[in-house]
């Protein structure tokens, strides 16, 4: 918008004209001059004579103002522009004779048009000058900015305009009547395109934050090769391959958009991967394999019982045989994760059968045995040369009145040992029939 209308600016600029013509018309001596439309111009003679009057006659164009009969005068040219208007001087000199008249012709010109249009501008873009009517003129601040700023004086161009300030150009045309106009422009701050993207677990939420300008869209740059997604308004990754750094780019939506672009690496999850085998009841049975330690280790479910958990190695105490327990394992890292495994304690084999103390030379096999395929073995070993039947527990050459402990030992996935003690009887020596 110009500061001035288009009234003032020809006041204004005739008045500047006034000066820089009347120097013309002091100096110009040409049969044909040309003046800006509105302008106030002298006229003289030179050389002239004091003693003469002389007579000016405009036929159009203007009028003489002051000087009449003297030789200068002053003429307040219209604001018509064209011409030639005919001034024309005769001189009478003090003895009444006329001089032969003089004449110059006249014509106006148009003042030049110093229109242009500046337009708001976004920080750092281009910002020349549109429009300009008249071309061939310079471009200046109008006043001086004081931080550095320079301009273009032929195209309108500011380098180095600071966001948040007006600065006020002004063109000067450079024609025979030349004309300025001035115009305000802004510069309006770049969209502050910030935010924040932290590292995330794969698999867990990762929005942008801390966005101070919303309304933007979020893209990949440059896109993945995989099937990931971006969701374009809040910056969440879907399907992120764990070890993989994405570019995040946010462009702001405003009048002045800007953009930025963030790094974000999606962390692998713990490997919470353990191993727990099935046990015998009372045995020791922590877990193995355990891929990241440092983790800790709980029932899930909790069992109804009164079993508890070792919640650094996974040791079962109190587990009741013929049932399966879970057991979680949670990591304790950046990415926690989380396992469970079943495990089961099962039933220690019966070990249990029965010897019965037998006279010596007797069958003497085991009996009750409660869990068949097992072995039998003297414990400890006698020394006189007795053997056993490992299958059946006979005593071969078991001496009378000699006890045996006899060990029988399972061989299922639970084994057990038990142990009996035989004794065998000694045969009565009966002494030789008498006859009476």
């Amino acid at each position: 918008m110009k500061t001035k209308s288009k009234f003032l600016k020809i006041i204004t600029l005739s008045m500047l004209f006034l000066v820089s013509t009347t120097i013309i018309a002091q100096t110009n001596t040409s049969p044909t001059q040309l003046v800006c439309i509105g302008s106030t111009e002298p006229y003289l003679l030179n050389p002239s004579n004091p003693t003469s009057n002389y007579q000016w006659v405009l036929n159009s164009g203007g009028t003489i103002i002051t000087g009449q009969g003297s030789d200068a005068i002053t003429i307040d040219w219209n604001m018509v522009a064209g011409g030639p208007h005919t001034l024309t001087v005769t001189e009478t000199d003090a003895n009444g004779c006329a001089g032969l008249p003089k004449t110059v012709d006249v014509t106006l010109n148009m003042i030049d048009d110093a229109t242009f249009i500046l337009t708001d501008y976004c920080e750092g873009s281009a910002n020349s000058a549109t429009s300009i009517i008249t071309a061939g003129g310079a471009f200046n601040f109008n006043p001086l900015p004081t931080a550095g700023e320079t301009i273009n004086t032929t195209t309108g161009e500011i380098i180095g305009g600071i966001a948040g300030n007006t600065y006020q150009i002004e063109h000067i045309t450079s024609g025979v009547c030349p004309d300025n106009s001035l115009q305000s422009v802004n510069v309006n701050p770049l969209d502050d395109a910030t935010f924040v993207l932290t590292d995330y677990c794969e698999g867990a939420t990762n929005s942008a934050s801390a966005i101070i300008t919303s309304g933007g869209a979020f893209t990949f740059n440059p896109l993945p090769t995989s099937a990931e997604t971006i969701n374009a308004t809040t910056g969440e990754i879907t399907g992120g391959v764990a070890g993989t750094s994405y570019s995040v780019e946010y462009i702001t939506a405003g009048v002045c958009p800007d953009y930025s672009i963030e790094t974000v690496t999606v962390n692998n999850l713990d490997d919470a991967a353990f191993v727990l085998t099935d046990y015998c009841e009372g045995a020791a049975n922590s877990a193995t394999a355990i891929i990241t330690s440092g983790g800790t280790f709980n029932f899930n479910p909790l069992p109804t019982g009164t079993e508890t958990i070792n919640a650094t190695t996974g040791e079962i105490t109190g587990g009741v045989t013929g049932i399966s327990y879970s057991v979680e394992y949670i990591t304790a890292g950046v990415c926690p994760d989380y396992s469970i495994e079943t495990v089961t304690v099962n039933n220690l084999d019966d070990a249990s059968f029965v010897l019965t103390d037998h006279c010596v030379g007797s069958v003497n096999s085991a009996t009750a045995i409660a869990t068949v395929g097992g072995s039998f073995v003297f414990n400890p070993m006698p020394i006189g040369g007795e053997s056993i039947n490992s299958l059946t527990g006979e005593i071969t050459g078991g001496l009378s009145g000699i006890s045996y402990t006899v060990e029988y030992s399972t061989t299922g996935v639970c084994p057990d040992t038990q142990s009996q003690n035989v004794l065998i009887y000694t045969t009565p020596a009966t002494g030789p029939i008498f006859h009476n």
